[in-house]
Order: C-alpha cells, then sequence, then structure tokens
C-alpha cells in the first residue's frame, strides 16, 4: 500500500490540513509541531477509534480523514470519522464499502 494524500480535520492541532505523500516522505519539525499526530491520523484513518491515544469522547465530533492510496496500482480513498468509514473508488466516487 503507498499512501498518496492525507486530509486531515479538526484532529489536536491539526485543523484542514492536506499532505500530498510521495514514494518518500519525512516529516521534519519542532516539538510539537504535530508530526506524531500526522501518525495516529494514518492509523486513525486505516484502523479506526482502536487507534486512538485517547477515548473516542474526547475528540472533536467534527474529525475526520480523509486518505488517498493505492494497492497493487489500483487507487481507493477512505474517509473517517468518528462515527463511521466509507471505502470509495476516488475514479467514479463510487461506495465500495461503510462501516464503523
Amino acid at each position: 500500500m503507498k499512501i498518496k494524500q492525507l486530509r486531515i480535520e479538526g484532529f489536536g492541532k491539526l485543523v484542514n490540513q492536506t499532505y500530498d505523500l510521495e514514494d518518500f516522505t519525512t516529516f521534519l519539525g519542532e516539538n510539537e509541531a504535530g508530526k506524531s499526530l500526522i501518525l495516529e491520523a494514518i492509523d486513525f484513518l486505516l484502523h479506526g477509534s482502536v487507534a486512538l491515544r485517547l477515548p473516542v469522547s474526547l475528540y472533536s465530533s467534527a474529525m475526520s480523514v480523509d486518505g488517498s492510496f493505492t494497492i497493487n496500482g489500483v487507487r481507493y480513498r477512505i474517509i473517517r470519522t468518528t462515527k463511521k468509514a466509507q471505502l470509495f473508488n476516488p475514479e467514479t466516487e463510487q461506495l465500495i464499502a461503510s462501516g464503523t
């Protein structure tokens, strides 16, 4: 799997942030700049609330992570909030699966 893009909304100090990722991407920054939050957001995108450091009730209800990725050259998109997750074919915007 290669993550191509992340859009993070209301995830701690990460508000309305978009990251375009390459084959190799590093995150550099001062302490408390949000580098670990980006990794936590990726974990949340892929695994849901079990990946969060705190109980989901302590996060903003507006929190969402939207990620595009490829697997074996096929592109997909996941949109996850604290309430649901949706998997799309981003080229057709067809919903492939929905759950929590």
